[in-house]
């Protein structure tokens, strides 16, 4: 019998059973494995992008907001650690092997099986972002004398002067550039690419001091709800006990940042006069568009889900994620709600589906299987061999492998033609034994080993 564990960063899932010999294994013996779920950073980018004086002396505040997800697989605490006891495999007259593999650092199911192949899942941490969204803030009362009035006169003034120079910065910088191209002597080029250098220094100093970010983790169910500047948006957060429910809109996140003090001049005395909710980001899971139906709550909310007794995985759920600025079920008060991004497309193996495999063949029974999961928990590959002389072939899975290309191609693939070429090869390949294995379903005895 074979009972090993190692740690390498393949993503495969396989076994070989055979139904023929006597063989004993230590009861006590098991072997345990986690499995994944998704997480995923939310980064919201605020740009002071100018201010100005209306014509009755108000402040008007221009601001822009950007947001960007980035999709991580972490153990699922509250899903638990599975394991499989080697005295599970000891019957009479079979030889069952199997050996596990998890994936290096997080223990996230990686093959279960005697024959895994090393087809390394690389994930690739990009960041999925969109484009900055802006809008006009109109402030607090009229200045006492509109003539004088100083725009925006809470903030610091040298932030203010140069969110209303960068507009001009970039222009010259585009001039500057044209000048280069059509310059013809060195003396030229070298006074040009000098006064060139000396603006992109100037743009990327403006850009530094009027820039802020925030960078909030979203755990659906377990990270708070609610951050604010006060909760510390790096706040680490316990991933263990019970998940709390999901709205029925979906709001896994409420992001509430302030004005950074550095921007105030007197933060004590003068404090940003901006209303409640203005900066605020909200964080949305999209479950009336997910690939599958969620089942909600009684209630009509939705809770992460572990995973029920005797089964080994979860099929991940695809849900768009979606991101606004400001509450996108609102009236525009404070200000009208604005998509930052196209919807995001994650899996999120703790709203999927249990799924089981195969681990005894009958009586002179043989079966061969190999599936291949991401770190995410999709099925990215499977083959199925079987060769009965008595009985039929075991059913292998409840439902078709999940072709998980949607996310393999935005997270994890690189963009080379050779990794393209073969991300097409293996998804052909997958669809050629999921035809292969619904034939040798429906008609066990037409079923050819291979």
């Amino acid at each position: 019998m074979l009972f090993r564990k190692s740690v390498f960063a393949s993503s495969i899932v396989a076994a070989a059973i055979t139904g023929n010999s006597a063989v004993f294994a230590d009861p006590t013996s098991q072997f345990s494995w986690m499995l994944p779920k998704t997480v995923f950073d939310v980064t919201a980018t605020y740009t002071l992008k100018g201010c100005s004086v209306t014509s009755d002396g108000k402040s008007s505040l221009s601001m822009g907001v950007a947001a960007a997800l980035t999709p991580n697989a972490v153990p699922d605490n509250f899903a638990g650690r599975l394991h499989y006891s080697t005295s599970d495999l000891v019957q009479n007259f079979k030889d069952n092997s199997i050996s596990i593999t998890t994936y290096s650092g997080t223990d996230i199911l990686n093959s279960l099986g005697s024959t895994p192949n090393d087809e390394t899942a690389t994930v690739v941490g990009n960041i999925l972002g969109g484009v900055t969204k802006i809008a006009s803030i109109v402030l607090g009362a009229a200045a006492a004398k509109k003539d004088n009035a100083l725009p925006c006169p809470f903030l610091v003034q040298t932030l203010v002067n140069e969110a209303n120079d960068l507009p001009k910065q970039q222009a010259n910088l585009l001039s500057l550039q044209q000048q280069l191209v059509a310059a013809t002597d060195d003396t030229t080029q070298k006074n040009v690419s000098s006064e060139i250098t000396a603006v992109q220094n100037l743009i990327a100093q403006y850009t530094k001091d009027i820039t802020f970010q925030v960078t909030v983790t979203v755990d659906p169910g377990f990270s708070p709800a609610h951050v604010t500047d006060t909760t510390s948006f790096n706040n680490p957060y316990n991933r263990g006990g019970t998940p709390k429910p999901i709205p029925s809109n979906g709001l896994v996140s409420q992001i509430t940042p302030t004005l950074p003090s550095s921007w105030l001049a007197d933060p004590i005395n003068n404090p940003s006069p901006l209303s409640s909710g203005t900066l605020d980001v909200f964080v949305y899971l999209d479950f009336a568009n997910s690939n599958v139906k969620v089942d909600a709550d009684p209630s009509g909310t939705f809770t992460p889900r572990g995973i029920q007794q005797y089964f080994i995985y979860r099929e991940p759920t695809y849900i768009p994620v979606l991101v606004w600025w400001g509450d996108k079920n609102s009236n525009g008060n404070p200000l009208p709600p604005k998509q930052l991004m196209a919807p995001q497309l994650l899996p999120f193996g703790q709203f999927g589906q249990d799924r089981q495999l195969p681990f005894q063949a009958g009586t002179f029974e043989s079966l061969k299987w190999s599936v291949t999961f991401s770190q995410f928990g999709e099925m990215t590959s499977a083959t199925f061999t079987s060769q009965a002389i008595v009985t039929n072939a075991t059913n292998l899975f409840q439902t078709e492998a999940s072709i998980a290309g949607s996310i393999a191609a935005a997270v994890q693939t690189a963009n080379s033609a050779e990794t393209r070429a073969t991300a097409l090869q293996g998804q052909a390949d997958l669809i050629y034994q999921q035809q292969r294995l619904a034939q040798c379903q429906a008609s066990p005895p037409a079923c050819t080993s291979k």
